[in-house]
């Protein structure tokens, strides 16, 4: 897939221009990194030998895991400043996690998303495993994010769109019924409480973004 993209960089490019209004050179950064994020996370799957590498522990009582597991459908919610880019990032670390994607791209710019959909398709991804829809965010984002068979989302964006999504999308309160759920049927967790990353970084660069990221984190304390 990264190698169809590179050989398309012109079509990229020109995309890129026509809907995004960047200059060539802006377009080719933008098409660049593209690939770059095909590449890269294939070769972290490919490290990792599959979703499950032990991590280094701070404290010697301690033993970290980094595990991914599918969800099944995820959306793909993405930008209009790096439409290439970040649509490529975003879908396929979803689909090398093991889940579906259903992609729709801005709207102003769906045929940059549309370009990165095309490409994976020519490299072999098996029909049904990523889909492109396009439109905008209140006639197909919204029933995207806040149908009940989409397990989640990731977005780029405002930070109040996005967490007007995660609430009004009912993730939020899907996540915690399966976490309430999993107490229910164990019973054994009693200190465990799940914590729901909305906010990334805190410079001037990411001050305003969201992260839904497609995990959930738990915490144990004590035996």
């Amino acid at each position: 897939a990264a190698g169809i993209l590179r050989r398309r960089r012109f079509d990229l490019w020109a995309a890129l221009t026509l809907e995004a209004g960047k200059t060539r050179f802006e377009a080719s950064i933008d098409a660049d990194e593209a690939t770059d994020f095909f590449n890269y996370y294939a070769l972290q799957l490919v490290r990792h030998k599959g979703y499950r590498v032990a991590m280094g522990s701070p404290f010697p009582e301690e033993r970290c895991v980094s595990e991914l597991k599918p969800f099944g459908v995820w959306g793909v919610i993405s930008p209009f400043n790096f439409p290439v880019a970040i649509t490529a990032g975003m879908t396929v670390g979803a689909i090398l996690a093991g889940n579906t994607v259903v992609l729709k791209p801005s709207s102003d710019c769906p045929l940059c998303g549309f370009l990165v959909f095309d490409a994976l398709r020519e490299a072999g991804l098996p029909r049904g495993v990523l889909n492109f829809v396009t439109g905008g965010g209140a006639s197909v984002g919204a029933p995207l994010i806040s149908h009940a068979d989409v397990a989640g989302f990731v977005f780029t964006g405002s930070f109040e769109t996005g967490m007007f999504n995660f609430f009004a999308g009912g993730l939020y309160n899907r996540w915690l019924a399966n976490w309430r759920d999993s107490q229910d049927a164990s019973g054994s967790l009693p200190h465990t409480a799940p914590h729901y990353p909305h906010q990334g970084g805190g410079g001037p660069m990411w001050g305003g973004m969201v992260v839904t990221l497609p995990w959930e984190m738990y915490l144990h304390y004590g035996d």
